[in-house]
Order: C-alpha cells, then sequence, then structure tokens
C-alpha cells in the first residue's frame, strides 16, 4: 500500500509530514503489510533521476518501480479542525484499481 503526504486544512498548525511518518511507522509494523510512504519516495526518486542523468539504473530504481506497481491500496489522511479545541484526522483507504472495488 501507498501511504500518501496527510494533508492539513488551512489554519491548521500541526507538520502533515510528522503525521504521515507517524502513521507510515505504525502500518509498517503490521506483518504482512509492505507500505511505501510519501515521505521516503521523494528521496527514492531524486537518486533515481541523478542515476538516469548520468545514464546509468541502480537495483534500488528497479526495486522501486516493482514495489510501486505491487502497490494496491493508496491511503489519504487528512487533518482538520473542528471547533475551537478540537482536531480530526480522518483516515481513508482507496483501491488504486476503481474496477476491483
Amino acid at each position: 500500500m501507498y501511504l500518501a503526504k496527510t494533508r492539513v486544512q488551512p489554519g491548521v498548525e500541526y507538520p502533515g509530514e510528522m503525521l504521515t511518518s507517524a502513521l507510515c511507522s505504525e502500518l509498517s509494523k503490521q506483518p504482512g503489510l509492505e507500505v511505501i510512504c510519501a515521505p521516503d519516495l521523494g528521496p527514492m526518486l531524486a537518486f533515481a533521476s541523478q542515476q538516469s542523468l548520468v545514464g546509468q539504473t541502480s537495483p534500488v530504481t528497479a526495486n522501486l518501480e516493482k514495489r510501486l506497481s505491487q502497490v494496491r491500496f493508496v491511503i489519504v489522511a487528512t487533518l482538520e479542525r473542528r471547533g475551537t479545541d478540537e482536531l480530526a484526522l480522518t483516515v481513508g483507504v482507496h483501491d488504486k484499481d476503481p474496477a476491483s472495488e
């Protein structure tokens, strides 16, 4: 599964990337569940891009492509304010292939 970066509602002063990392860490502890996290994907893609600029490929790039092709579920989380003293974290799981829903 792929965990997208947590969206934070405007006006909520809380780092979405920190929430995403915490969610990812907890999900990764589940046996048999492979999680690709948005904060990790950026550096991997940057590395792959640098490799391709010099005409090289790496096992990291091939492995990333394989893992991304096997993603079935996408997790999207949103942090929003409800009232003056309450924050709500909404998490949704979406099937990457709408035909299989």
